[in-house]
């Protein structure tokens, strides 16, 4: 019985123990293809000659029994693989062994055309989209806000004109007023408009001498209206279907 347990913790030092505290200690298991990984192996005990070998998604042996070095004195083993653009993509076998101690130890590598970096910068471009659109919402709130003040504006200035003389005196100022938010309101909209290619220079245009005609200034706000629509549309515009606007105008 005695010879027995010996031989038993014989096995467990032996084989057993090896086999349990060995083994590659990446976490990564994705590479851009062209890459380089840095395999680690952990080995028994240091001062051991462990190797890796690589194979391809179709089991054909890339990198053989190529020796890893081991870190210091500290029984962890490394070795630099580069995936070549010639391997081709897919999920690519590693096997790190030690003949010594007879220990092995495998993992699957997924090569692809992105790494977590580039897909990374896509999502925060992505975000950053998202932000400017949520900037447009808040601006072209904003702009209709003022545009509400418009139309009460020129609601007043209507009902003035079709009153008494005096009253009609006064709409004058009133008109300059609302030329002048008219002017700001088509800069607020230039600025935001977010299309190439696209000539909306007619509608942002709004001409000094008809400042005093209520008429123009009617229908020149409902055109910015229907430019800031637009824009909006066309920034918002996922499947990139053609925009169409319509608007209706005062005789």
């Amino acid at each position: 019985m005695p010879d027995k347990i010996t031989e038993v913790k014989t096995q467990v030092v032996d084989e057993i123990e090896p086999s349990v505290t060995s083994g590659i200690l990446n976490r990564e298991n994705a590479v851009k293809q062209g890459g380089t990984v840095v395999v680690r192996y952990r080995g028994a005990a240091t001062g051991l000659t462990p190797v890796v070998n690589v194979y391809s998604p179709k089991g054909v042996l890339l990198l053989a029994n190529k020796s890893m070095s081991e870190i210091g004195s500290t029984g962890v083993y490394e070795y630099s693989v580069t995936f070549l653009s010639a391997w081709g993509l897919g999920d690519f076998s590693i096997i790190c062994s030690e003949s010594t101690k007879g220990t092995v130890d495998a993992m699957v590598m997924t090569v692809t055309q992105y790494d977590i970096e580039s897909v990374s910068q896509d999502v925060s471009t992505v975000v950053g989209n998202t932000g400017g659109l949520t900037n447009l919402k808040t601006a072209t709130a904003t702009i209709g806000a003022q545009f509400n003040d418009m139309d009460k504006l020129l609601t007043k200035i209507s009902v003035d004109v079709a009153g008494k003389l005096g009253g009609a005196k006064g709409a004058v100022a009133e008109l300059t007023t609302a030329f002048k938010q008219l002017e700001d309101l088509s800069k607020q909209i230039k600025d935001i408009g977010g299309t190439t290619g696209i000539n909306l220079e007619k509608l942002y245009e709004v001409s000094k001498d008809k400042k005093e005609d209520i008429t123009y200034i009617k229908n020149k706000s409902e055109e910015l209206k229907a430019a800031m629509e637009i824009n909006q549309k066309m920034i918002e515009d996922v499947a990139k279907k053609p925009v169409v606007q319509t608007w209706f105008e005062f005789k």
